[in-house]
């Protein structure tokens, strides 16, 4: 617990730093904007918290984390750079941090689909196979701008600041492509295999790829517009509104005991059941259960095929300690 709260005023530091001290009264004015930075703050520590508390896939939390990590950091780091070094400052942060926060959002679902798809191997396996994918990926297409990115000045698009980052962008579409293809990958061998992930997982997945499709639509649309800009950040927004609210019902009903909770309180007449179920308890049942196979496949983070209900004694008697 220790280490969340530490986490968790790095985070809120770290926002009021971005929004509040560094001089750039547009970043504020433009509210989507300082809505997705204090968004993804949020993502990265509730995708912190449930990777801690998670017990079964716990790398795809754990991948989710560093992803948001990294797009909390990134606002910060290029605002921190232009105001130090100036414009050209800003012009190389942004370019190397955009294809850094990128190329971590591909990893990270590339490791997810290996890892789905190697379960039993090793995690080193998982981390070599995703580099071996992504890497050379990202070398090629972003030559020579991630070691040199003021290169971009030297190009005919660089006279204009509306297109200046565009030779960059369009790579940016090759990769976000690839990450859905991925996804859609990731999914497709899922429903074939049928083997469990968690709905919390999964939702969050989907909410995942909404966001690269926004940004994505936005880049081919090539939107320069300040107000058409901010309604695609506004689309984003709702994107991780969607996955924080995953994030905190995954936090609310815990990997191993929600499926055994709603088979015994919707499904049981056990007079022994003191909690009546209500509304939301009735929405969580609907979205994210069929009553008829409760028992025999309910896929809520666990790797058990089949829940069981186990009701403990209220009496429980305790081991003496030995000395």
């Amino acid at each position: 617990m220790g280490l969340f709260v530490l986490y968790a005023i790095a985070i809120a530091a770290l926002i009021w730093y971005t929004l509040f001290y560094l001089p750039f009264p547009e970043l504020t004015r433009h509210f989507g904007f300082a809505l997705n930075i204090v968004q993804y703050g949020f993502l990265s520590l509730l995708s912190f918290l449930v990777y801690r508390q998670a017990r079964a896939f716990r790398s795809v939390f754990f991948q989710f984390w560093i992803a948001f990590a990294v797009a909390t950091l990134s606002a910060p780091v290029v605002y921190h750079c232009m105001y130090v070094w100036g414009w050209k400052g800003g012009v190389a942060a942004f370019t190397v941090v955009t294809i850094v926060t990128h190329g971590f959002i591909t990893w990270t679902i590339c490791k997810i689909l290996l890892h789905y798809v190697f379960r039993d191997e090793k995690r080193w396996v998982i981390n070599v196979l995703s580099a071996v994918v992504v890497l050379p990926l990202y070398l090629w297409l972003f030559w020579p701008y991630w070691w040199s990115p003021l290169k971009l000045l030297d190009l005919p698009t660089g006279t204009d600041v509306s297109t200046l980052h565009r030779p960059v962008q369009d790579h940016f579409i090759v990769v976000n492509i690839v990450s859905l293809v991925l996804l859609l990958a990731f999914f497709w061998h899922k429903f074939r295999t049928d083997r469990p992930i968690g709905v919390y997982a999964d939702a969050l997945l989907y909410w995942f790829g909404g966001w690269i499709l926004v940004e994505t639509v936005e880049l081919i649309a090539q939107i320069h517009r300040p107000e058409l800009l901010n309604i695609t950040q506004w689309a984003i927004a709702v994107v991780a509104t969607g996955m924080l609210v995953t994030l905190i019902l995954r936090l609310r009903f815990k990997s191993q005991s929600i499926a055994q909770y709603y088979e015994s309180q919707l499904l049981s007449n056990d007079p022994d059941i003191g909690r009546r179920v209500g509304f939301f308890d009735r929405l969580v049942l609907w979205l994210f259960f069929d009553p008829q196979k409760v028992g025999k496949r309910i896929y809520l983070d666990t790797e058990h095929k089949k829940l069981q209900v186990k009701r403990t004694s209220s009496r429980v008697h305790r081991r003496p300690n030995k000395v």
